[in-house]
């Protein structure tokens, strides 16, 4: 059974090869997303946990020849069956962070991605032998009419090319090399626009918020903890426990690392514990998982007073624990 016509999407895969980032087409269509796994063979038990908990992260077993490839470190690009069973082109690459066997996979469905192709391949086609036609008439009949504007269109294809895309293209001429001009201009509002939206999607994923289920959300943190990123974590964090009215947040810092420069790892986990601080005012439970040794030690040395927040030694625990604050099982520790 195939699931309807989306976009790509870009997931983490563990070393056990399931999710560490929800599946987009959970979030979109849960009804098809059940539907094709259980058509792909996975255990229906699994499918019946992914349908409970709402979640494929820890259940979604993702083990095809992308994830096994950088699983051996490797990077790359090809067509296969992803786990849905249905053909993507991929782009896997290894996360190379110390201790952690995380891959990144970013796929979009065969025939969508191809499809695009062709039909930008024949329409970027046809623009060329139309702008050729163009210049070339208009060359002929009026150079000296055309040489500056020309000049002047050329110099901002280049800009862009060298990658300014704030270059402003001169679009006020009323003859052809104007609208030609015009064409460029839109050329350049489309790959701006898709360009910064691959910037703020590349932005979102370094402090991502996964919704495990309604009342709880998992803030995987990868890699260095410096100042800025705390900052944007405990934005993100305060206002998405906010907007989904969640009850417990996980910060997962099984693949966070010290720096070399203790004070700023300090002030990053000052400024951490003060969103912490923040979302336990709204009634949310934080709950620390994978706190690695070296983490510990720059924790205690700074005497940080994370008070109310409460730690798991891994990601799982923290999971069964949410689960039990959510169903009211156990007291949280924010007061309320």
């Amino acid at each position: 059974m195939a699931i309807p016509h989306l976009l790509g999407e870009t997931y983490i895969v563990a070393g056990d090869f399931t999710l560490r980032s929800e599946s987009r087409f959970l979030l979109e269509d849960k009804d098809s997303y059940l539907a094709a796994i259980t058509d792909s063979g996975l255990p229906q038990a699994t499918v019946d946990a992914i349908d409970v908990l709402e979640s494929a992260v820890g259940l979604q077993v993702v083990n095809t020849p992308g994830t096994r490839a950088a699983q051996q470190h490797a990077t790359g690009t090809d067509i296969f069956d992803d786990y849905r069973d249905v053909s993507v082109l991929s782009a896997y690459q290894p996360l190379e962070i110390q201790n952690v066997d995380w891959v990144t996979m970013s796929e979009i469905d065969e025939a969508e991605a191809f499809a695009a192709a062709d039909e930008f391949g024949r329409q970027a086609l046809l623009a060329f032998f139309l702008a050729a036609a163009l210049i070339v008439i208009v060359a002929i009949w009026f150079t000296k009419q055309l040489v500056r504007p020309i000049d002047q269109l050329s110099e901002s294809a280049a800009a862009i090319a060298e990658g300014d895309l704030d270059t402003v293209i001169d679009t006020g001429g009323s003859d052809e090399i104007g609208d030609l001009a015009r064409s460029f201009a839109k050329v350049q509002s489309a790959v701006t626009k898709l360009i910064r939206g691959q910037e703020r999607q590349i932005e979102a994923l370094s402090t991502p918020l996964i919704p495990l289920r309604n009342d709880v959300l998992i803030v995987p943190v990868v890699g260095e903890l410096d100042i800025s990123r705390s900052i944007k974590l405990g934005a993100n964090l305060t206002t998405g426990v906010y907007d989904r009215s969640a009850r417990v947040a996980i910060v997962d810092l099984t693949g966070t690392r010290v720096t070399d420069n203790p004070a700023e790892d300090e002030e990053a986990l000052m400024i951490l514990n003060r969103a912490f601080q923040s979302v336990r005012l709204l009634g949310v439970q934080v709950i620390l998982t994978g706190v690695q040794a070296d983490l510990a030690t720059r924790i205690t040395d700074s005497e940080i007073d994370m008070k109310g927040v409460v730690t798991e030694a891994s990601l799982q625990l923290g999971i069964d624990r949410a689960g039990r604050i959510s169903r009211g099982s156990e007291v949280s520790e924010t007061g309320d």
